[in-house]
């Protein structure tokens, strides 16, 4: 099955409190755009914090012309706000199996336990419903930016008609979810591990 992905990547122009107001604008516009993606069947991985927005989507079975129509008003608000970022590639994969290289670069590589400290919740549709519900959302994403942590929110959309509704004992959350958002603040121990075994 071919596939689109879209990669972004932007830092904010400065770390002034009016480039990061911008900076955090632009985010509230992807996460607001965020439902219409996955309701098309695509899959997303975001990584986020106050120095950083990196974006990758990945559409399967979507044509380029599909995909530029589906992500153009999120475009039409970076350029409102005069956002233009350092990656910016909408390509199209002859299977989804070499979309998903694309989903692997945004997050780094290998995610290494021993060096993250993680925390993660379910973020329900329903956020999605209110715009009061969605500007506490992000408010609340740029207050843990603001407390040097880093998010990680990963979209995808369970449907019945994917599935067929299947009699399981999934967790009941999972199927009204519209993403994983983890939180990570990094930890620096892995020096001091080296330093005091290398004469091991």
């Amino acid at each position: 099955m071919p596939a689109t992905t879209v990669r972004v990547l932007y830092e904010p122009s400065s770390s002034d409190m009016s480039a990061l107001d911008t900076h955090w604008e632009s985010i509230g516009i992807y996460l607001s755009e965020s439902p219409k993606y996955l309701d098309a069947g695509a899959y997303y991985v975001n990584f986020f914090n106050n120095d950083l927005f990196q974006v990758g989507l990945l559409f399967p079975n979507k044509t380029l012309d599909e995909v530029n129509s589906l992500t153009r008003s999120w475009f039409d608000g970076l350029r409102t706000l005069n956002i233009t970022p350092t990656i910016s590639e909408i390509v199209q994969h002859p299977t989804v199996r070499d979309a998903s290289t694309v989903i692997y670069e945004v997050n780094g590589g290998e995610i290494l336990v021993g060096t993250g400290l993680f925390g993660a919740r379910i973020l329900p549709k329903r956020l999605w419903k209110e715009q009061e519900s969605l500007l506490t959302l992000i408010n609340t994403l740029r207050e843990i930016g603001n407390e040097n942590g880093h998010i990680l929110d990963v979209g995808i959309n369970p449907t019945n008609e994917i599935s067929g509704n299947p009699n399981n004992a999934v967790l009941p959350a999972f199927r009204s979810m519209h993403s994983m958002c983890l939180v990570v603040w990094y930890i620096c121990f892995r020096p001091l591990f080296d330093a005091r075994n290398a004469d091991l």
